[in-house]
């Protein structure tokens, strides 16, 4: 009860401790600071994204549409081609069903992070573009932060892909997902030998 309390006074307090900042003098409405990750703001929508920004943004949301990324898919792929042309029913079944069921149900928490790089950014970096390296580092940092499940379930409560599920049943969904895929990156890894 006391931790939500106190995570209700942060969230309504918080706001008060920022300078407040603007994207230009047009869209002032558009950025506003990030309760719980001290000297970070965020973009209220996605769409307040400058373009060069947003781009990306499209970007890492089709790779959430399909739940892989390019190297997982691709190490799927060579998997079932040696497979089949090896005849190896078993294993290109094996892997058939990896496959599906990664992309029916299991989260890419790295693109996650990189969502949060181009959501959240501080007050002095250039939010008109893309910059790699800066980027780089926020998703350093963000995965050096304490409570890594917390942190993706804020986001994804903020993204609205959570739906009405409550921050522990996203926890809970996330820490499973994560247990599989590392389960499933190990198998893929035992078969590829």
């Amino acid at each position: 009860m006391l931790s939500k309390i106190a995570a209700w006074l942060i969230k309504i307090l918080t706001p008060l401790a920022y300078v407040k900042m603007t994207v230009d003098a047009v869209n002032k409405k558009l950025v506003e600071p990030l309760a719980g990750l001290p000297g970070y703001y965020r973009f209220v929508s996605p769409a307040d994204m400058p373009q060069a920004r947003f781009v990306h943004y499209m970007h890492l949301v089709k790779r959430l549409s399909m739940n892989v990324d390019e190297e997982l898919l691709n190490r799927y792929l060579t998997l079932l081609t040696r497979a089949f042309e090896e005849g190896e029913k078993e294993k290109f079944h094996g892997a058939m069903y990896m496959l599906k069921d990664t992309m029916a149900t299991i989260r890419p928490t790295e693109t996650y992070y990189w969502l949060a790089a181009l959501m959240y950014f501080k007050k002095d970096e250039d939010i008109s573009t893309f910059d790699f390296d800066v980027n780089v580092r926020k998703v350093n940092f963000f995965k050096g932060l304490p409570n890594q499940t917390f942190f993706l379930a804020t986001l994804l409560n903020r993204l609205n892909v959570s739906g009405s599920q409550s921050l522990e049943e996203i926890e809970t969904y996330l820490k499973e997902s994560q247990v599989k895929a590392e389960s499933y990156g190990r198998i893929l890894t035992e078969m590829n030998k």
